[in-house]
């Protein structure tokens, strides 16, 4: 269990350090895997025999591997016989001036298990040959076998790895020889759960005991730099407790003023001592400066179940205290207000950071709320036109996660200031607030310094959905598409589309047409949508100008002068004259290369004679295409581009190759270019 629940634990950070692998290191081919069909990983111990208290290195090896820049793996072992202390990574990495990077470990006594051993070098490129990965120092609590083993080892890439042997050994613990330990190799040592330490963060040291034999007793008073430290919580160890036996724990006191924390003491309520190593003390620290901080022991005394004192030497461990890096997690929402069944985009920004060259984490939604639709990057990271490793991430809409977020910036200095980091895509679901959070976040700077990202839930509050009875085809908006919908209608029966009898008379008429455009740029709550806009893609026979122009036409026949008519006929003008091009325009021909058709889109923006030209490369006309006289409007869609079926004037197919095609309209003349693939 944690002693303290921190605001960066060492697995935070290391999913950091797991981006940075994934994505930074060079892709490993299946040919970089071939060439270490040869290579395999062996574990090696320096120290045999090993005694029960004893205090021993394990190394795991790599042999004749080639162009390895990053690894991590976990490793397994049994608790009741060993009890690992430290895990070293090697510089195995560190070659041509450059530097590995590697976040710390975590090791668990209690299930037998080290997580998130790993490495990975700052630099495109690997390393090559033979040598160690790390080392991880273990002590032997009692007699007998432990198994350990490399589990979920990966080299290279999740999409292509370097396959490797997975290596196992077994430590045999033998009993202490007759002639007794040494006492001479009982130490304590003072240890603390992070590498670095910031301004704000909160810590725990560790007061541990090496290579004991019948420990049964000690105390002390621990001391620290008030100007750089705060104590607020002590804990005791549990390695007296061993065997399940009861302990006295003289309560201590913090003075924070003195720099000292008096009282320390601990006693075995059982006839013999501890043997081994173990946890004797934690003690849970605020940084509250910048500095360096001596953390050190007086007033020690350790004695045997038979009260012999043991001597031994004072421990002491610098705290190094850096400053504060951290920025501001922020979101902000593009459409607002958010009704049921709206899609809206939710954004993610830093504010006022340093540095920063990537970053890492989890959202977490309520399912039953929101629905995730899609992640885009932000462009915060790609400033100065650097290319980023950006990670979209896996959306759960069952669970309500997306998990694996994040994005690195390619080049050697990161960016400072404020900007968008991610753009999420949502469908509102139900009414009422719902929090979007981020979790399990890291961000790091170019040097590889951790940044602390401070954040809080995004509450986003979804209204009711406003039903408009204008809005024909419940889109939220309303505009052409629902008066097409009506327009399909136009005379009959309301049985045959109901929500078009707007003003539910039985009879779909142009009334009901009137009534929608009397409305029409207006929505459902949502920011009204440019009708011409949401009108370009459709690709209908009826030129869309010619079916406004006809709707207008049949209501000023039966405009009776009441606003309804008024405002809905002045309406449909408007969309009218939105839609008219603003200027005549040749555009690019699709598909493009072709065979053996092809389609010349066009905008005219007042009405003229068209035809079009088509030239083969030396200039000479191989078609031309009479269109006729044809008024203002967009010539886009298949139904009313200009179509060439790829033939020359007598009907024969032309040859592949480059061709070019003229648009003559009045005195407006342009000139594009095509192929042809056969």
């Amino acid at each position: 269990m944690e002693l303290v629940k921190r605001k960066y634990s060492p697995v935070f950070t290391f999913r950091f350090c797991l981006v940075l692998f994934f994505f930074i290191i060079p892709v490993v081919t299946s040919a970089q895997t071939a060439n270490n069909q040869n290579t395999i990983l062996t574990f090696s111990i320096e120290e045999t025999p090993i005694h029960v208290g004893d205090t021993f290195t394990l190394h795991l090896n790599v042999e004749n591997i080639t162009d390895l820049a990053g690894w991590q793996c976990d490793i397994e072992y049994d608790p009741a016989t060993l009890n690992a202390d430290e895990v070293i990574v090697s510089n195995f990495l560190d070659v041509e001036d450059v530097l590995s990077f590697s976040l710390p470990a975590v090791i668990d006594n209690v299930t037998g298990k080290i997580t998130n051993i790993n490495a990975v070098r700052t630099a495109l490129g690997g390393t090559s040959g033979t040598g160690s990965l790390f080392s991880i120092t273990f002590t032997a609590k009692t007699v007998g076998e432990s198994r350990v083993t490399l589990t979920k080892f990966q080299a290279g890439t999740p999409e292509d790895p370097i396959q490797l042997n997975i290596p196992e050994i077994t430590i045999d613990v033998v009993e202490i020889p007759d002639d007794g330990v040494n006492n001479n190799s009982q130490t304590l040592s003072l240890s603390s759960d992070v590498h670095s330490v910031s301004v704000g963060d909160t810590f725990t040291l560790h007061l541990n005991a090496n290579q004991f034999a019948d420990l049964s007793d000690w105390e002390c008073i621990l001391l620290f730099d008030p100007n750089i430290l705060e104590a607020t919580e002590v804990l005791e160890g549990d390695f007296l407790k061993e065997g399940d036996v009861s302990t006295r724990f003289r309560n201590s006191r913090i003075d924070n003023t003195a720099g000292e924390i008096t009282g320390l003491s601990v006693t075995r309520l059982a006839e013999k001592g501890v043997n081994g190593s173990g946890r004797l003390l934690s003690v849970v620290f605020t940084a509250k400066a910048i500095g360096k901080a001596r953390v050190t022991l007086k007033n020690l005394y350790a004695y045997s179940s038979d009260s012999e004192e043991i001597l031994l030497d004072i421990p002491e461990l610098i705290i190094t205290v850096t400053e504060l890096n951290s920025a501001i997690l922020s979101c902000s929402i593009d459409e607002v207000p958010v009704r049921v069944l709206d899609t809206f985009t939710l954004n993610l920004n830093v504010e006022d950071v340093t540095n920063f060259a990537g970053w890492f984490s989890d959202i977490a939604f309520d399912p039953a709320a929101l629905q995730a639709v899609e992640v885009k990057e932000g462009d915060f990271l790609k400033e100065g036109s650097s290319e980023t490793y950006f990670l979209k991430g896996t959306i759960d809409n069952i669970v309500g996660e997306i998990k694996n977020v994040g994005s690195i910036r390619l080049k050697s200095n990161g960016v400072s200031g404020t900007g968008k980091l991610l753009s999420i895509t949502f469908t509102a679901k139900t009414v009422g607030d719902t929090h979007i959070r981020f979790i399990n976040h890291a961000a790091g700077t170019s040097d590889l310094q951790i940044i602390r990202l401070n954040t809080s839930a995004c509450v986003i509050s979804v209204e009711e959905r406003v039903i408009l009875i204008w809005d024909v085809n419940q889109d939220g908006h309303v505009d052409i598409l629902d008066l097409m919908q009506i327009s399909q209608y136009l005379g009959k029966d309301a049985a045959l589309s109901p929500e078009s009898d707007v003003n539910a008379d039985g009879i779909i008429g142009i009334l009901d047409l009137i009534l929608v455009a009397q409305h029409i740029g207006t929505t459902n709550g949502s920011a009204p949508t440019l009708t011409a806009e949401r009108v370009e893609a459709i690709d209908n026979s009826e030129p869309i100008q010619e079916m406004i122009q006809t709707w207008i036409s049949k209501a000023q026949l039966q405009n009776d002068g009441s606003t309804v008519y008024r405002e809905g006929i002045a309406n449909l003008q408007k969309l009218l004259t939105s839609l008219i091009p603003k200027k005549t325009m040749l555009l690019h021909n699709y598909p493009n290369p072709f065979n053996p058709e092809t389609w010349i889109p066009y905008q005219l923006a007042k009405a003229a004679d068209v035809q079009v030209t088509i030239y083969a490369a030396n200039g000479r006309i191989v078609r031309t295409l009479v269109l006729g006289h044809q008024e203002v409007g967009d010539y886009k869609s298949r139904s009313r581009a200009a179509y060439w079926d790829g033939k020359n004037s007598s009907g024969e197919p032309v040859a592949s190759g480059i061709y070019f095609y003229t648009l003559s309209a009045g005195d407006f003349t342009a000139t594009h270019k095509m192929q042809i693939l056969k």
